[in-house]
Protein backbone atom coordinates (compact mmCIF):
# COMPACT_ATOMS: atom_id res chain seq x y z
CA UNK A 1 0.00 0.00 0.00
CA UNK A 2 1.46 3.47 -0.83
CA UNK A 3 1.11 6.44 1.01
CA UNK A 4 -1.80 7.57 -0.84
CA UNK A 5 -3.37 4.54 -0.11
CA UNK A 6 -2.76 4.38 3.43
CA UNK A 7 -4.06 8.01 3.84
CA UNK A 8 -7.59 7.45 2.38
CA UNK A 9 -7.61 4.27 4.33
CA UNK A 10 -7.47 5.96 7.53
CA UNK A 11 -9.58 8.99 6.80
CA UNK A 12 -12.24 6.07 5.66
CA UNK A 13 -11.73 4.59 8.93
CA UNK A 14 -11.89 7.70 10.91
CA UNK A 15 -15.07 8.99 9.55
CA UNK A 16 -16.70 5.59 10.04
CA UNK A 17 -15.50 5.30 14.01
CA UNK A 18 -17.73 7.34 16.44
CA UNK A 19 -14.84 8.26 18.63
CA UNK A 20 -13.57 10.16 16.33
CA UNK A 21 -16.66 12.17 16.19
CA UNK A 22 -17.09 15.80 17.48
CA UNK A 23 -18.82 16.17 20.68
CA UNK A 24 -22.30 17.60 19.11
CA UNK A 25 -22.20 15.35 16.60
CA UNK A 26 -22.48 12.07 19.20
CA UNK A 27 -24.66 14.42 21.73
CA UNK A 28 -27.15 14.51 18.72
CA UNK A 29 -26.84 11.18 18.01
CA UNK A 30 -27.81 9.62 21.29
CA UNK A 31 -30.60 12.33 21.62
CA UNK A 32 -32.08 11.17 18.46
CA UNK A 33 -31.51 7.84 19.89
CA UNK A 34 -33.44 8.54 23.06
CA UNK A 35 -36.24 10.02 21.62
CA UNK A 36 -37.12 7.43 19.30
CA UNK A 37 -37.00 5.33 21.78
CA UNK A 38 -39.36 7.67 24.20
CA UNK A 39 -41.40 7.51 20.95
CA UNK A 40 -41.54 3.69 20.71
CA UNK A 41 -42.40 3.49 25.00
CA UNK A 42 -45.28 5.98 24.03
CA UNK A 43 -46.34 4.50 21.24
CA UNK A 44 -46.23 0.87 23.61
CA UNK A 45 -48.32 2.19 26.28
CA UNK A 46 -50.79 3.32 24.09
CA UNK A 47 -51.26 0.14 22.39
CA UNK A 48 -51.43 -1.53 25.71
CA UNK A 49 -54.20 0.50 26.92
CA UNK A 50 -56.17 0.43 23.50
CA UNK A 51 -55.42 -3.32 23.89
CA UNK A 52 -56.82 -3.43 27.29
CA UNK A 53 -59.92 -1.84 26.40
CA UNK A 54 -61.29 -4.19 23.55
CA UNK A 55 -59.88 -7.22 25.67
CA UNK A 56 -63.16 -6.39 28.36
CA UNK A 57 -66.06 -7.21 26.19
CA UNK A 58 -69.65 -7.33 27.22
CA UNK A 59 -72.77 -9.65 25.58
CA UNK A 60 -75.96 -9.29 25.30
CA UNK A 61 -76.61 -11.68 27.53
CA UNK A 62 -74.33 -9.41 30.15
CA UNK A 63 -76.72 -6.51 29.73
CA UNK A 64 -79.74 -8.89 29.94
CA UNK A 65 -78.52 -10.45 33.18
CA UNK A 66 -78.09 -6.89 34.68
CA UNK A 67 -81.98 -5.50 33.25
CA UNK A 68 -83.16 -8.82 34.83
CA UNK A 69 -81.54 -8.08 38.25
CA UNK A 70 -82.91 -4.91 38.59
CA UNK A 71 -86.09 -4.86 37.13
CA UNK A 72 -88.25 -5.42 39.93
CA UNK A 73 -86.35 -2.34 42.02
CA UNK A 74 -89.47 -0.04 42.82
CA UNK A 75 -89.36 3.62 43.02
CA UNK A 76 -90.87 3.61 47.00
CA UNK A 77 -87.70 1.71 48.06
CA UNK A 78 -85.19 4.72 46.93
CA UNK A 79 -84.81 8.40 47.19
CA UNK A 80 -86.45 10.42 44.29
CA UNK A 81 -82.97 11.57 43.42
CA UNK A 82 -81.08 8.53 43.18
CA UNK A 83 -84.20 7.25 41.56
CA UNK A 84 -84.33 9.37 38.60
CA UNK A 85 -80.53 8.21 37.17
CA UNK A 86 -81.65 5.05 37.61
CA UNK A 87 -84.58 4.69 35.70
CA UNK A 88 -82.54 6.76 32.87
CA UNK A 89 -79.95 4.27 33.21
CA UNK A 90 -81.98 1.25 32.79
CA UNK A 91 -84.45 2.88 29.94
CA UNK A 92 -81.27 3.61 27.81
CA UNK A 93 -79.91 0.00 28.61
CA UNK A 94 -83.19 -1.67 27.45
CA UNK A 95 -82.85 0.36 24.17
CA UNK A 96 -79.54 -0.90 24.14
CA UNK A 97 -80.39 -4.53 24.71
CA UNK A 98 -83.62 -4.14 22.21
CA UNK A 99 -81.19 -3.26 19.15
CA UNK A 100 -80.58 -5.79 16.44
CA UNK A 101 -76.78 -5.86 16.31
CA UNK A 102 -75.63 -3.22 19.19
CA UNK A 103 -71.70 -2.42 19.29
CA UNK A 104 -69.49 -3.78 22.00
CA UNK A 105 -68.94 -0.29 23.32
CA UNK A 106 -72.56 0.41 23.25
CA UNK A 107 -73.08 -2.47 25.43
CA UNK A 108 -70.35 -1.69 27.60
CA UNK A 109 -71.46 1.61 28.33
CA UNK A 110 -75.36 0.88 28.90
CA UNK A 111 -74.16 -2.05 31.29
CA UNK A 112 -70.95 0.13 33.66
CA UNK A 113 -74.48 3.51 33.44
CA UNK A 114 -76.79 0.86 34.88
CA UNK A 115 -74.69 -0.74 37.28
CA UNK A 116 -73.65 2.73 38.37
CA UNK A 117 -76.99 4.00 39.11
CA UNK A 118 -77.77 0.42 40.85
CA UNK A 119 -75.05 1.51 43.38
CA UNK A 120 -75.55 5.10 43.99
CA UNK A 121 -79.30 4.28 45.21
CA UNK A 122 -80.17 5.16 48.26
CA UNK A 123 -83.10 3.30 49.98
CA UNK A 124 -85.43 5.30 51.60
CA UNK A 125 -85.01 5.13 55.50
CA UNK A 126 -88.37 3.76 57.34
CA UNK A 127 -89.04 4.97 60.37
Amino acid sequence: MDEAQKKAFMQAMTAQDPKHLNDSSSYQTRAQRRQAQEQQINHQQKTAHVIDVHARTVSVDDLYDCLAEVQNYQSKDYTQATWLPFVNAFTQALKVYQEDEPSVEALMVAKDALETAVAQLVPVTKF
